[in-house]
């Protein structure tokens, strides 16, 4: 009796530990796959004379060469950092303003303690960081994520931007062909939120301490409609600049792009530019970083 009683005991016990495993992995399953399927932070890129300027919500990383109240900036792409320019960097030297680019808050060595990294939360920190080392007005030359930005702080502080080149920018709607998982998440809607949720929560930020998911999916969550309908307000005079076979921000949203910006010109690349144009034609962006107002070419 005694014997049958330990042995119920003993495979209650059992049952009791494997249902709460089973629980336990059924609850930490959503957040293992996203941790698995986005993109982690990485060791960032050595830049030559690197400055940091410490804010209300982080640590600026950037380099700054030369001096005045105007300024040419660099803003690079998502899961990049401030090197993605090194090549374009290099062929600066005789552009007569000054030089900056950055790591944008939550990539590089810029640690921001936020949850937000949507273009509008990027904007404000991009403006206090021009206010902080004295830029009042800027050349704007963006990248994929970066471009976005460029054009969305162009929309709302006109004032304060000069000129823009945007390369492949990654905000129109339906502009990211990602595919699988990450291609569905990174998508403005109800399961963007639901990741959003997960990647917010002490308990995924413990297990992925490196992850980008906040990044991705607060970023990708404000592209579409507001970004698209920012664009009429842009002031600057802009070059948008798109290699036709685009792997990553489709070309086909490249001429809605131009047309909605009041003073902007397309230029194409031939399909080897690719998506990252920063690295694939750095003569070219040096060239138009430091052009003529009308974004033409020297």
């Amino acid at each position: 009796m005694l014997n049958r009683s330990a042995q119920a005991t003993r495979n209650s016990a059992i049952l009791g530990v494997a249902l709460t495993l089973v629980v336990a992995g059924l609850v930490l399953l959503p957040f293992v796959v996203l941790g698995l399927t986005m993109p982690r932070n990485g060791r960032p890129a050595e830049l030559g004379v690197a400055h940091t300027l410490a804010v209300e919500d982080g640590v600026w990383r950037y380099e700054d060469e030369g001096s005045g109240e105007e300024a040419l900036l660099l803003l690079h792409g998502f899961n990049q950092d401030a090197g993605i320019w090194d090549a374009v960097w290099q062929r600066l030297g005789t552009c007569p303003s000054r030089r900056i680019r950055v790591d944008l808050p939550g990539f590089g060595a810029s640690r921001f303690r936020s949850e937000d990294f949507s273009l509008p939360r990027q904007g404000q920190r991009l403006l206090a960081l021009l206010d902080a080392i004295g830029v009042k007005r800027a050349a704007l030359v963006g990248v994929s994520m970066g471009a976005s930005l460029s054009a969305w702080f162009a929309a709302e502080h006109p004032e304060r931007v000069s000129r823009l080149v945007l390369l492949a920018p990654s905000g129109y709607e339906g502009a990211l062909t990602h595919v699988g998982l990450f291609g569905r998440l990174v998508r403005p809607g109800p399961l963007n939120r639901a990741a959003t949720w997960l990647a917010q929560t002490r308990l995924f930020n413990v297990l992925f301490p490196r992850s980008l998911a906040a990044q991705a999916l607060t970023v990708s969550a404000s592209y579409g409609r507001p970004w698209v309908d920012a664009l009429p307000r842009i002031e600057a005079p802009t070059r948008v600049v798109w290699a036709r076979s685009d792997p990553v921000a489709s070309a086909v949203t490249a001429e809605p792009i131009a047309k909605a910006i009041p003073r902007a010109t397309l230029q194409w690349l031939d399909e080897a530019a690719g998506h990252s144009v920063p690295q694939s034609r750095p003569e070219l962006v040096a060239d138009l970083a430091c052009g003529p107002a009308d974004g033409a070419q020297r």
